[in-house]
């Protein structure tokens, strides 16, 4: 294994647990996804993603949907973005 450090990170116990869920979902740890970060700040020299305000273009009522749908198990989840588009083409199917 190639020489490494170790870097100490404070974080609210539901952020933790929130992200470790999120990223399991793509097989990565805490520890791969902020490695994975920094490699991609250091790769485009910069934070790896737009940084802004939060805007209120959302309303509440979606915004709890959104999270109840992100916690919820039984919410249906896909693997790559052409699993999104062939579903939403199944159901334009099923409209017509």
């Amino acid at each position: 294994m190639a020489n490494t450090t170790t870097l100490t990170l404070r974080l609210d116990p539901e952020i933790k647990k929130s992200a470790e869920a999120l990223f399991s979902d793509f097989g990565m740890s805490i520890p791969d996804a902020v490695s994975l970060f920094l490699h991609m700040a250091l790769l485009v020299r910069g934070i790896p993603f737009e940084v802004k305000r939060p805007t209120d273009d959302i309303d509440a009522e979606t915004r709890l949907e959104v999270e109840r749908l992100a916690y919820d198990p039984s919410a249906k989840r896909y693997k790559s973005f052409s699993e999104v588009l062939d579903a939403v083409h199944a159901e334009d199917a099923d409209d017509v």
